[in-house]
C-alpha cells in the first residue's frame, strides 16, 4: 500500500480534491472490502501492483477536468460525501468517458437531487448535450472482482518478504463474467433509457454508456455477430440493443465445441429502430494497454441523424473504433 507522502506525490490532483483527512479514512476502510459488492474507486490510489494505471488515469483525468474548467473543484469534492460507492464509479466513469471534449464543454449544475451530471459541449457554434449511463455488473459478480483485487495485493505483499531483491511477480485469474453474461437486461436496460427533462430544449443530444465495469464488454458486442471455431456464433448484445428487429435470433457461444447453442429470439425493435431523442450513442470500453483504438465505438441514429459536420468533429475528438457512418474520412482507398 502507498503511504500518504506518496500519494501526495504521485497525485497531487486527486490529494487537492479528496483531502488528507479522506485518504487517511480510505486506508481505515480496507479491512472488509472483500466482503462488500462495491468499494470506494478511489482505493485505486492505495495499491500499487493492481491498480496502477486506474490510479494514473484518475490522476490524468481530473488534472484535465479542472485545467479545461469543465468541473468546478467544489462539485469534484462532493463526491467525498457520497455513501453510494457505485455512484462514484458511475460518475468517474463519467469523467473518463467525456474526457476527449473537455476542451468544449462543462458539467451542468444539477437540477433536482440525483440528477446523473450531464455535459454540454459547442461543436461547431451548435450546443450539444451528452447523457451518460453506466451498465454495471451484478452484485455478486463486484464482490468476486474485489476479492481478487485485495488477494492480488496480499500476494504481492508476501512476494516482496520472500524476493527481497525484486523481480517479476505475477499472478493468474481467470477472465471470467461471474455469470454477469445477463443479455436481455443489458438490452432492456440500454432500450429504455430516454432523455432527462432537464435536456429537452437542447436540439442535438449524445447518450454515453459506459461499459468499463462489465469484465465481458468490449467493442466486439458492437457487431451483429462474431464467431470462432471453438465457441462458434455469438450475436453482439449491444448492437442487437441499438439496431436488432423484433424477431431476430440472438446466439450465444456454446462454450463447448459439438454443444448446442442457446437461441433466443429478440422480442422488440432495438432502440435505434424506433423513434429516439437521440441523435447519437457513444460507446465506451476499459481495453487493454495495447488495444485504446477500441475505447469508444459511435452508433448513429439514421431516423434522427447528427449533422455529418459535427460528426466529423466529435469522431476527430473520440477517434471511434467504428462508426456506423459511412464516412469517407475513415473509409480506406
Amino acid at each position: 500500500m502507498r503511504d500518504v507522502q506518496e500519494i501526495q506525490s504521485k497525485f497531487p490532483t486527486l490529494w487537492h480534491v479528496l483531502g488528507e483527512e479522506y485518504v487517511e479514512f480510505l486506508k481505515s476502510e480496507q479491512g472488509a472490502l472483500a466482503n462488500r459488492a462495491t468499494i470506494n474507486p478511489f482505493f485505486a490510489i492505495l495499491y500499487e501492483p493492481s491498480n496502477i494505471r486506474e490510479s494514473e488515469m484518475l490522476e490524468q483525468c481530473f488534472k484535465s477536468a479542472l485545467e479545461n474548467n469543465s468541473i468546478s473543484v467544489d462539485r469534484l469534492k462532493k463526491f467525498r460525501n457520497e455513501k453510494q460507492h457505485t455512484n462514484i464509479q458511475n460518475f468517474i466513469n463519467e469523467l473518463l468517458t467525456l474526457s476527449p471534449v473537455f476542451d468544449a464543454g462543462h458539467f451542468l449544475d444539477e437540477t433536482n437531487e440525483g440528477a446523473t451530471p450531464d455535459f454540454i459541449a459547442e461543436i461547431n457554434g451548435t450546443s450539444i448535450v451528452f447523457e451518460c449511463v453506466s451498465v454495471n455488473e451484478a452484485e455478486d459478480a463486484i464482490k468476486e472482482k474485489n476479492r481478487n483485487i485485495l488477494d492480488t495485493g496480499k500476494q504481492h505483499k508476501s512476494w516482496k518478504k520472500d524476493n527481497p531483491e525484486g523481480g517479476v511477480f505475477t499472478v493468474v485469474r481467470e477472465h471470467d463474467p461471474y455469470g454477469t453474461h445477463r443479455i436481455e437486461k443489458i438490452i432492456e436496460k440500454i432500450r429504455k433509457k430516454k432523455s432527462s427533462r432537464q435536456v429537452k430544449e437542447f436540439e442535438l443530444k449524445v447518450l454515453v454508456m459506459s461499459f468499463r465495469n462489465m469484465l465481458f464488454a468490449g467493442s466486439r458486442e458492437c457487431l451483429p455477430n462474431t464467431s470462432n471455431h471453438v465457441d462458434g456464433i455469438n450475436s453482439g448484445i449491444i448492437y442487437h440493443a441499438f439496431y436488432g428487429k423484433q424477431g431476430d435470433l440472438i446466439f450465444s457461444g456454446n462454450s463447448f465445441e459439438g454443444a448446442n447453442h442457446q437461441i433466443n429470439i429478440l422480442e422488440s425493435d432495438g432502440k435505434f429502430r424506433r423513434e429516439s431523442e437521440y441523435n447519437l450513442c457513444i460507446l465506451h470500453f476499459e481495453t487493454g494497454v495495447n488495444e485504446t483504438y477500441k475505447k469508444y465505438v459511435f452508433f448513429e441514429n439514421f431516423g434522427n441523424p447528427m449533422p455529418i459536420e459535427i460528426l466529423n468533429k466529435l469522431c476527430d475528438a473520440f477517434s471511434p473504433y467504428d462508426t456506423h457512418s459511412v464516412l469517407k474520412k475513415y473509409v480506406a482507398t
